[in-house]
């Protein structure tokens, strides 16, 4: 028979650390799980609330919307004015003055045009 140390196997001094570091490693796992599950949560909660919102919002400016009516000209007897021109701007007219950035930059670079296009030079506002 060969004697006990020559047979494989661990000792109990082996098998206490190796518990000791599978415990450890196992409790900083566990650890982490918990943290992470908890965060995911309340990621989740704020997602959740930031989404309820956002479609509450949208559902209130989507009422504000439905609720205004066009702005109509109306007579002291209730009927509409026909009457007054709506003015219409295109692409390259200013909305507000009405009038064409090339027809200004003439007038500052050739003062002596006064408003009328130069000779030679197209037009390029669309009225």
């Amino acid at each position: 028979m060969p004697p006990r140390r020559a047979r494989a196997g661990f000792t109990i001094v082996e098998l206490l650390m190796a518990a000791g570091i599978f415990g450890t490693v196992s409790l900083a796992l566990l650890s982490f799980t918990s943290t992470s599950v908890r965060l995911i949560i309340r990621n989740l909660a704020t997602n959740h609330s930031h989404e309820t919102l956002r479609t509450s919002g949208q559902r209130m400016l989507a009422d504000l919307h439905n609720a205004a009516s066009r702005f109509r000209l109306v007579n002291f007897n209730g009927t509409t004015y026909t009457d007054v021109p709506v003015p219409v701007a295109t692409s390259n007219q200013d909305p507000i003055s009405g009038q064409c950035p090339q027809r200004a930059r003439e007038r500052r670079s050739f003062p002596s045009a006064r408003g009328r296009p130069l000779p030679g030079r197209r037009e390029y506002c669309r009225r």
